[in-house]
């Protein structure tokens, strides 16, 4: 009887979950609870039973009953009811109440349940909530412990490219930070007591990239019940800007990812006056035309026309149901607010910078347009007060929209209007944001700008702290995981601090493990193969536990160990088989152009080379047999692309120890030779996947000496300036004003931590080397070769610097070796280095300063690494030719094998993965949006061409470029006539919805943050390398966007590519050019399109310069667009036959881009014809001032 009564009990909780109706017969459930094997064997076949359905039946009841049944497989610890009966017969009495829990409740998203944050549409029919806008979703309170939203995602909102973005607070804090990974998903919130809670839900990616529907909420509750309704409501009208487009990042492509609309200026001040929402706004939209270069108004990207709809997609599909947002009506009476914000406005003036007819006119229309806006407004929302905006990233219509109010008032006598110029961002003070977009803390500002003027027009109350990111998790138990349809076993892991991070590792593992203090919980691992479970601990980064390699900053409040120059990382030695980095990278680090590079050492073997995928990953060693081991972590790829921390170790064993300290410790200080720049390339554009600083003739002395070491080294540094070949000094590039940090990086952030390595001071005592190794100068010498003034100076003030950083050196290493070195790619500046070092040894009596002058590389019997940097052979001997002289100098001991290439694995079972955690686990998250990917680089500035290598006096070797300038880093700025902010940025387009389209090349008149330390840039000329006599171009991949006509694309400067090096040739300052990452560009007419009537462009990815004092101005407002990823090729068959003078290249009229296109072509045809003959000193200089003609055809 009493066996009857638990059974009885046990199945009343199995009915009471109403999560899935559970089907006695479903045919699927026939696996274990934790046989993950065969639920996914079970999963597969009905998956592709659901799938077949869905292509071939127009029973839709069917096959969303066969897609639930499929469902039921992965649902956590549900079985068929026979298997229940069968589990409790075995079970003893006493113990079956451990296996009964709360009761699971199913409710429907109504707003009977939940408070619908922007626009949603309650389908009764499917009982799921259909949204898409930025920052819509739901909001509501349960009593009790946890919850569970499931969630279907459309075709749009479940791709991988442009995912949808999901945001979960739990009583108001931050519990995640993730996007949508499959179609069907859920997205569990337990918090660590039962009791009243409060979850919001939004998506905060923009709508025309796709849009969901919740189609259940499960809570241990009775109820859930919709949160109270705020005493005031904001409708915020938009673009771009209002969805915070690219908030999350400052280069590269624009991906949802990095679109986070909790950062939008409309949220921050919604939050800070304490009003509910609704925000309907789209990338690239306006009133009379959507983002346009070609002068013809893009009509399909208009808001007036989707105002009053549920919201607007290029294509959003929920199986086979393809209605699309943007025909169904919204009810404007389910949203009545106090305030209408317009903020349009910006992509009417693109279109408006190169419009063919008269731009009064234009002008007219807009306003006539944007008053017919504000009747359409009112006739919905009769007594809301509307307020018309526009500045943040451009002002140039905002006497245009006084005029449409000015106009509206008159006529209708409503002074329920009014007109509000924001102040533009501040970029040089706050960053950019993707594509010129505002930053964080410009869309802070804006926010406040935005509510004082709310108070003084209106009186409403605010809340100033309700800007503050939002918090880290209280009360909040940090597992919810997101569960994909078919997912794998999923292990949650509540990370250190700030955001809860889910892990999903392979089935099976099926354990939870939380983030612990110092050496934190054990968890067992599951048995395989009926083995003994092993005991993982979880350690600390700290220097009890592991040996830092390099500069390295453990961060107490954090846990967790920060670095990023090359070669830094930890080693620590443990008793077992097993171990685990969880790595956190910076928004740099994790980029996908440029990520930082891995290398894992296992017993000093190579066990792992891998990059950076996601900001949250983990690395996974393990040995084919327990005992002692020894694991090197390193981030091999250097500083200025990005940093990243260690937040934890586990490994099955009671405790993990630093290896022993090296007898001997050697800091290097360098430039791109240093961090082994290119060594595992040839030719191409430079990637941190081609850096490893393990190849690095500094690394490799180090371990022929076995000696520790630290590299203080970034591509393109000197100590004067940094590359640069406009004869002006790259002030903000020299090493000496960063020795003392923690490092260099253009940027970089973690979640809402934006403290910068450059800002934070490095504590010289913890690491003490016997030896300092100074490998600066030849990037001086690019600046010096190409110096305006007297060059006899510049090598004086050289000397002078040169000298206050030996002075600065010996102030913090007193008792150290200095060693200063140069010659590996030129030896030009090595006279001055030795005039520095007697200069310095004269003044202060000190002996243990010492001069040595490297071999220069020899490409014709090495080869070359990218950009002319040594290849690996070229660091294998310079590290031999070092190792010798220090032996000489010190008498130190060597280990000549030391030196040979890595190993391959040993006793190392490589078996590591990489497991990416979800890419954006914070939503403060600075630096990454918009719509459909796109790149643009910079209108052509003397177009890199290929040159021949230059012969050195001192060279036996024929064809050997005798002095190459190491590269030039990531650019920090892009030249603008302005100094400061963009006058004219439009906001980014829209995904692409046409066929084919030609783009029009207009150079652009933008402004970039400059770095501290130097007002703004010069844009760097052309580098060339010695290679064929034809020129590659590389073209700009461009993707396009509905419109009425065919649109081009608008060239907005971001990341600018590293541009020219120079070859210096001793006997005269005539400079050849070298090919680096930009080549010449040709418009090119093929983009990618999406089909339908009309095309618009959104250019991304574009080049990088190298910051200089001055600045290089490019035309006018108007871009110049450089397709991207398709290649032409210029030969000599295009060369014409007779070269046009340098007034015709000039002949051009200052807006006739069509004809600077075509000069330019006939320019560069020269140049190349120029450079295939046989090199002479004479043809070099006749080549350059080719050159010179060129670059200047668009200025």
């Amino acid at each position: 009887m009493k066996l009857n009564l638990v059974l009885l009990t046990v199945l009343s909780t199995v009915y009471a979950l109403p999560v899935i109706k559970k089907r006695a017969n479903n045919p699927y459930l026939v696996c274990g609870g934790s046989d993950y094997e065969c639920k996914k064997e079970q999963a597969d076949a009905c998956y592709t039973k659901a799938n077949k359905c869905w292509s071939t039946s127009t029973d839709v009841q069917s096959c969303n009953e066969l897609g639930k049944l499929c469902e039921e497989i992965w649902t956590s610890g549900e079985v068929q009811v026979d298997q229940i009966v069968n589990s409790v017969k075995s079970i003893p009495t006493e113990t079956v109440v451990s296996v009964v829990k709360r009761a699971l409740n199913t409710f429907q998203p109504s707003k009977e349940n939940v408070k619908i944050l922007g626009r949603g549409l309650y389908l009764e029919k499917e009982g799921s909530l259909w949204f898409g806008l930025t920052d819509s979703g739901v909001e509501y309170k349960f009593n009790g412990k946890s919850t569970t939203i499931s969630l279907t995602a459309d075709s749009s909102a479940a791709s991988t490219d442009n995912p949808a973005r999901i945001v979960i607070l739990a009583d108001g804090e931050l519990y995640k930070d993730d996007t949508v990974k499959s179609v069907e998903s859920e997205f569990d919130v337990t918090f660590e007591t039962s009791g009243e809670h409060i979850v919001r839900f939004m998506k905060v990616s923009e709508c025309p990239n796709g849009s969901v529907r919740i189609t259940a909420i499960k809570a241990d509750a009775e109820k859930i019940e919709p949160t109270a309704d705020a005493e005031k409501k904001i409708e915020f009208i938009g673009d771009s800007i209002t969805c915070a487009y690219g908030v999350d990042g400052t280069e590269g492509t624009f991906s949802t990812k990095t679109e986070d609309g909790t950062k939008s200026y409309a949220y921050l001040a919604s939050k800070q006056l304490n009003a509910d929402y609704s925000m309907v706004s789209f990338s690239g939209f306006g009133i009379i035309s959507g983002y346009s270069t070609d002068g013809t108004r893009n009509l399909v990207s208009t808001v007036p026309q989707y105002y009053d709809k549920l919201g607007f997609s290029y294509w959003n599909q929920f199986g086979s149901d393809i209605t699309q947002l943007k025909e169904v009506s919204w009810d404007a009476s389910q949203f009545v607010p106090d305030l209408v914000i317009i903020n349009l406005g910006t992509n009417d003036n693109s279109y408006m910078q190169n419009v063919k007819g008269d731009r009064a006119k234009e002008e007219a229309d807009f306003v006539e347009e944007y008053v017919k806006f504000i009747e359409q407004i009112r006739s919905v929302h009769p007594d809301a007060e509307i307020l018309c905006t526009l500045g943040i990233m451009g002002q140039e219509l905002y006497p245009q929209i006084e005029e449409a109010v000015s106009t509206y008032k008159a006529a209708s006598g409503d002074e329920k209007v009014n007109a509000f110029k924001f102040n533009q961002q501040n970029i040089n003070k706050n960053g950019k944001g993707i594509d010129w977009h505002p930053a964080p803390q410009s869309h802070v500002e804006a926010a406040e700008e935005l509510v004082a003027e709310i108070k003084k027009l209106y009186g409403w109350n605010s809340d100033s702290s309700a800007v503050e990111p939002v918090a880290t998790t209280a009360n909040v138990k940090p597992v919810s995981t997101t569960k994909g349809l078919p997912p794998t076993s999923t292990t949650t892991k509540a990370p250190p601090k700030t955001i809860p991070k889910s892990s999903t590792k392979a089935a099976p593992t099926g354990v939870t493990t939380k983030a612990p203090p110092a050496v934190a919980t054990v968890t067992p691992d599951v048995p395989i193969s009926g083995a003994t479970p092993a005991t993982i601990n979880t350690f600390k980064p700290t220097k009890e536990n592991v040996k830092i390699l390099g500069r390295g900053l453990y961060q107490e409040n954090e846990g967790s160990l920060w670095f990023g120059l090359t070669d830094s990382g930890v080693e620590y030695k443990f008793n077992g088989k097993s171990t685990t980095i969880s790595l956190t990278a910076d928004s740099s680090a994790a980029s996908t152009d440029n990520p930082a590079r891995i290398v894992i050492l296992a017993d000093g073997e190579l066990y792992k080379d891998d990059t950076v995928k996601s900001v949250e990953s983990e690395f996974d060693v393990t040995f084919k047999t327990s005992g002692e081991h020894i694991v090197r972590f390193m981030k091999v790829s250097e500083c200025p692309n990005g940093s990243v921390r260690i937040t934890a170790i586990k490994a099955d064993a009671e405790k993990i120890e630093p290896t022993a300290d090296a007898e001997k410790k050697i800091e290097f200080i360098g430039d791109s030779i240093t961090c082994a720049y290119g060594v595992d390339g040839t030719e191409g554009t430079f990637s941190t996947k081609t850096e490893d600083g393990t190849k690095s003739y500094a690394y490799l002395a180090s371990k022929q000496l076995n000696a520790d070491y630290s590299m203080v080294s970034f591509s393109g540094f000197g100590i004067i300036s940094g590359y640069s070949t406009d004869g002006t000094r790259n002030l903000v590039s020299t090493v000496p004003q960063y020795y003392d940090k923690l490092g260099f990086s253009y940027w970089n952030q973690f979640g809402s931590d934006i403290t910068q390595l450059k800002e934070v001071s490095w504590d010289a005592s913890q690491f003490v080397p016997d030896l300092v190794i100074i490998n600066l100068g030849t990037n001086d010498n690019s600046y010096m070769q190409n110096v305006k003034g007297d060059r006899a100076k510049e090598e004086a003030d050289f000397v002078e610097e040169y000298v206050k950083f030996i002075e600065q050196i010996r102030s913090v290493h007193p008792d150290a070796e200095i060693l200063c070195t140069l010659g590996i790619m030129g030896q030009e500046l090595y006279p001055q280095i030795e005039e520095a070092v007697s200069t310095y040894k004269a003044a202060s009596g000190d002996e243990k300063v010492n001069a040595y002058k490297f071999n220069q590389q020899n490409i014709n019997k090495n080869g070359k690494g990218i950009d002319w940097h040594p290849a690996p052979q070229s660091h294998v001997e310079a590290a031999e030719e070092l190792v010798a002289e220090i032996k000489k100098l010190y008498g130190w001991n060597s280990d000549s094998s030391a030196i040979k290439p890595v190993a391959t694995t040993a006793n190392v079972k490589p078996v590591s993965t990489t497991k990416g955690l979800p890419p954006t686990s914070t939503t403060t998250k600075a630096p990454p949006k918009t719509i459909p990917k796109s790149s643009t680089k910079a209108a052509p500035t003397g177009v890199t061409t290929k040159a021949p290598p230059s012969v050195s006096k001192t060279s036996t070797t024929k064809g050997v470029p005798p002095t190459i300038t190491t590269k030039a880093p990531p650019a920090v700025s892009k030249t603008s006539t302005t100094k400061g902010v963009p006058p004219t940025i439009t906001t980014k387009a829209p995904p692409a919805v046409s066929k084919t389209l030609t783009t029009k090349g207009v150079p652009p008149t933008i402004t970039t943050k400059a770095p501290p330390a130097v007002s703004t840039a010069k844009t760097i000329t052309t580098k060339n390398l010695p290679v064929s006599s034809t020129t590659t171009t590389k073209a700009i991949s461009t993707k396009t966007i509905p419109s009425s006509k065919t649109l081009t694309t608008k060239t907005i400067p971001i990341k600018t590519t590293k541009t020219t090096k120079t070859i210096p040739v001793k006997t005269t300052k005539t400079t050849k050019t070298i090919p680096n990452k930009t080549t010449k560009t040709i418009p090119n007419k093929t983009t990618k399109t999406i089909p339908n009537k009309t095309t618009k462009t959104i250019p991304v990815k574009t080049t990088k310069t190298i910051p200089n004092k001055t600045t290089k101005t490019i035309p006018v407002k108007t871009t110049k667009t450089i397709p991207v990823k398709t290649t032409k090729t210029i030969t000599k068959s295009q060369v014409p036959t007779v070269s046009p003078s340098s007034d015709d290249y000039y002949s051009c009229a200052y807006n006739d881009y069509d004809c600077k296109n075509r000069m330019a072509q006939k320019c560069y045809a020269e140049l190349n014809e120029c450079w295939s003959r046989p090199y002479t000193e004479e043809l070099g200089r006749e080549c350059q001032e080719v050159n010179m003609k060129c670059s200047k055809i668009y200025s």
